[in-house]
């Protein structure tokens, strides 16, 4: 029934299976009726910086603007706009370090990804209540 456009960079990967497992959980429809295109922000701020200019917090945030197109008018019937903010603690090894920002972009991704499916899920109930 809805196709997901590709997402570019990682983040954009993680959320775009997320999505495929919460929208498409049989796989992608040979003939969809709609799209769903998306458009994804990250950004990392570190914070709690010590006297030595390091960071020991840092926080993700993800924004992800989406159009469900009906694919039969080529037009937008729905748009939002979704965001998420992690944290992650940083440490003294670079191993541990990436395990934890990877950890918190597949957790924002997630989250965005739930709130996008709950907001089709509600344009979906509206749409067969008319």
């Amino acid at each position: 029934m809805i196709k997901i456009s590709p997402i570019p960079d990682r983040a954009g990967q993680l959320l775009r299976n997320s999505l495929r497992d919460k929208l498409t959980p049989r796989g992608v429809p040979s003939q969809p009726r709609y799209r769903l295109d998306i458009g994804l922000n990250e950004t990392r701020t570190n914070l709690v910086i010590l006297k030595d200019a390091t960071s020991t917090y840092s926080k993700l945030r993800m924004v992800a603007t989406f159009a469900l197109v009906d694919l039969q008018t080529g037009k937008p019937v729905q748009r939002g706009q979704s965001e998420s903010t992690t944290t992650f603690n940083r440490v003294d090894s670079d191993f541990a370090d990436l395990a934890a920002e990877k950890d918190a972009r597949r957790r924002a991704a997630d989250e965005i990804s739930e709130d996008i499916r709950l907001r089709l899920g509600l344009y979906f109930n509206r749409l067969r209540g008319t």
